[in-house]
């Protein structure tokens, strides 16, 4: 299958992806010139914009990335200078438009990919900061609340998301209103044990790890893991040998089968509890720590896979949320809410490819005035596409 694309379509082709360790997810967007003249300020929205061609690639055995996005090109039958903007969410640390993937051997730079694929503008972003910048694209179908809380349109938004770590994302708005992502390491921070078994936990932990334990040991799901190994060291009378053998001899999936097991073995029962309460305190704790009245969103596999467990009140979600003492009507007060949808990071990624082309558009014309009829669009993105290359060289230049 491949894109035909039509000079004269007042269309504009961008580019977003989503780079793990594992794969390479890519998708080529079509989007309206209109995109380009709608206002910075208020909401952010991908209607109108048409998925033409995606695919998903094996990591291993790739020499580089710039092989997958050849390889991707020449399936998609589209030209790279064709792409007016794109966007990679990547799984690493993001400076200045750069990662490096150590277990692949792979770097990735956006000035390098500018110039070689003569592609105007490109971004990397954090995975986790295009699952912040997702949050933007979601309709009121696309989210549960938990509670309604005071919204506040122009007010930060905060994320927490638990998958196979603990992601945390804040958003703050500009004075025309566009939301900008921030990542953080806040997976990281110190586990809080509460509770009398919590602080067993947290010794049993302790000794695990030989020191310091993070709230990502706990909340994600090899944290689950972490509990379930807590309790069955704990309660050997309580253990059940045919859920127990297929949990520890699969650990790299413990975690999915201990939440698969959690209606019919009490242990994986009280490990999803354990869990669940110290994802509940760490909502609370980002709540506090940035008062997202634009909202505080709870993402990722881990609430998706148990929703119903997770909005049992029995489990205690909600009510660690809230056990903020004297503080509590803080909390009381943020709009919370469980984001429905499971592809935030290329639906981030999309958007922040969008914004790309937009930007760049209202770089060369400020005003509507300022562009001239008869003048192709195309040829805006030639020129740019040059200034590109010519920087690349001069950046490439100034590094050797």
């Amino acid at each position: 299958i491949s894109v035909t694309i039509d000079s004269e379509m007042a269309l504009d082709l961008v580019l977003a992806g989503d780079i793990g360790g594992t794969n390479c997810r890519l998708t080529l967007f079509s989007i309206p010139h209109t995109h380009r003249r709608n206002s910075t300020e208020g909401p952010e929205s991908l209607d109108g914009h048409t998925a033409l061609f995606g695919k998903t690639y094996k990591n291993e055995g790739v020499h580089n990335f710039d092989d997958v996005l050849h390889t991707f090109f020449r399936d998609a039958g589209v030209k790279s200078h064709q792409v007016a903007g794109a966007c990679f969410a990547v799984a690493g640390p993001v400076r200045n438009d750069h990662v490096t993937f150590t277990n692949l051997g792979w770097v990735i730079d956006g000035r390098s990919i500018e110039t070689s694929f003569s592609i105007p503008s490109v971004k990397l972003i954090n995975d986790f900061v295009a699952v912040g910048y997702g949050l933007l694209t979601l309709r009121k179908d696309q989210y549960q609340e938990l509670q309604a809380g005071e919204h506040d349109p122009a007010g930060p938004i905060a994320c927490v998301g638990a998958g196979t770590g603990l992601g945390e994302v804040y958003l703050t708005t500009s004075e025309n209103g566009r939301h900008t992502a921030f990542g953080s390491e806040g997976g990281h921070k110190d586990y809080c044990a509460k509770s009398d078994l919590e602080i067993e936990l947290l010794v049993y932990l302790r000794k695990k790890f030989s020191g310091r334990v993070s709230i990502e040991r706990v909340v994600s799901g090899k944290g689950l893991m972490n509990v379930y190994e807590f309790l069955r060291e704990k309660y050997p009378d309580e253990v059940v040998e045919k859920y127990d053998s297929v949990i520890m001899n699969e650990p790299s999936e413990g975690a999915l089968y201990v939440s698969k097991y959690k209606y019919d073995y009490p242990l994986c029962a009280t490990a999803m509890k354990l869990m669940i309460r110290a994802y509940g305190t760490e909502t609370g704790n980002l709540a506090l720590q940035y008062l997202p009245f634009g909202g505080m969103y709870i993402t990722q596999a881990l609430i998706l896979k148990n929703l119903a467990f997770f909005l049992d009140e029995k489990n205690g979600f909600l009510a660690a949320y809230r056990d903020k003492g004297r503080v509590a009507h803080f909390t009381d007060k943020i709009p919370l809410r469980i984001a429905l949808v499971d592809d935030l990071g290329m639906k981030g990624a999309h958007l922040v490819a969008a914004r790309v082309v937009k930007d760049l558009h209202l770089a060369n014309f400020p005003t509507p005035e300022a562009e001239q009829p008869g003048v192709p669009a195309s040829n805006i993105l030639a020129v740019a596409a040059v200034a590109a290359v010519v920087g690349g060289i001069i950046f490439m230049r100034s590094r050797s």
